[in-house]
């Protein structure tokens, strides 16, 4: 490519070559020249100046020099052909860069191979499109999935929660059918307390009305009959010692069915508790009746009976 010379005014360098990595364009039309600022000197503003400044002393000097047209006319001539030759060196280098495109547009080869470099390159987007949405697709299913099962886990935590409450009610039932059942107990064994009493009151009456005739019989007989009489005190004694021993032994029944009956609301209270504890764990399976229960009825099945 043939060399530009600066546009500027009166200056005879070459333009400056764009560097490599600068944009395609219109080439330059000025040199680098510089000041010992590195300002650069010819530029388009400075060239316009230039030029103004030139035609006012061309204009000053026509007016000055009116006695020498001819070297006037040569002078803005020479100038005007120093400015007509850069621009047509310039418009060559143009329609020298418009051939080699208009070359290039010309080339079937390269547009085919600049046609299946875009398809390559879209083909490439499709696939890449595609892997994403496969992908996408397997992080939606992935996520429905983990739904489901947290949906299912809710759904089995709901029923274990239902289970436990369940099984809470049916442990409060059954020890208020203990409570229930103890409170029988309790007054089953009150009553026969009370009847043993009544029992104990009466043998001692008829004891003591007996020992009465026989001691009015012993007072009215002879030696022999006083010693009746003390054998009938001696065994009166021993049916009162008799008897108090067996209200005692009523009475400390009663005390240990009372105690056995506090024992098995603590039982209860404690099984509630577990149970309550329990109840977000607790496994799905058949209602069983608590262990603490049946020892509170085995306890009330093995109280001793009065009658």
């Amino acid at each position: 490519m043939k060399h530009i010379t600066c546009a500027y005014p009166g200056c005879g360098r070459p333009a400056a070559v764009p560097s490599t990595t600068a944009k395609a364009g219109a080439p330059r039309k000025y040199c680098d020249l510089v000041d010992e600022h590195d300002r650069r000197l010819h530029t388009a503003r400075t060239a316009f100046r230039e030029k103004e400044r030139l035609a006012r002393e061309a204009g000053e000097g026509r007016a000055v020099d009116d006695e020498r047209p001819v070297e006037v006319a040569a002078t803005t001539a020479a100038q005007l052909h120093a400015e007509v030759r850069r621009d047509v060196d310039r418009l060559t280098a143009k329609l020298s860069d418009l051939a080699a495109q208009l070359d290039l547009l010309r080339d079937v080869e390269a547009m085919e191979a600049q046609l299946e470099a875009a398809e390559a390159a879209a083909a490439e987007r499709v696939a890449a499109m595609r892997a994403e949405l496969a992908a996408e697709r397997e992080r939606r299913l992935a996520v429905e999935a983990d739904l489901e099962e947290a949906r299912r886990a809710a759904a089995e935590a709901d029923e274990q929660a239902c289970a436990a409450e369940r099984g809470a009610q049916s442990a409060a039932e059954e020890a208020e059918r203990a409570r229930a059942e103890l409170a029988e107990g309790l007054a089953a064994a009150a009553r026969d307390v009370d009847a043993a009493r009544a029992d104990a009151a009466a043998s001692i009456a008829a004891a003591e009305k007996d020992a009465a005739r026989k001691v009015k019989t012993a007072d009215t007989a002879s030696a022999k009959a006083s010693a009746e009489a003390e054998e009938a005190r001696a065994e009166l004694a021993g049916e009162r010692a008799a008897c108090a021993a067996r209200v005692a032994g009523l009475e400390e029944s009663r005390k240990e069915m009372r105690r056995r009956a506090e024992h098995a609301e603590e039982l209860a209270a404690v099984e509630r508790a577990e149970r309550v504890r329990l109840a977000p764990r607790a496994p799905r399976r058949g209602r069983r009746r608590p262990s603490r229960v049946l020892v509170v009825e085995g306890a009330l099945l093995s109280a001793p009976s009065t009658g």
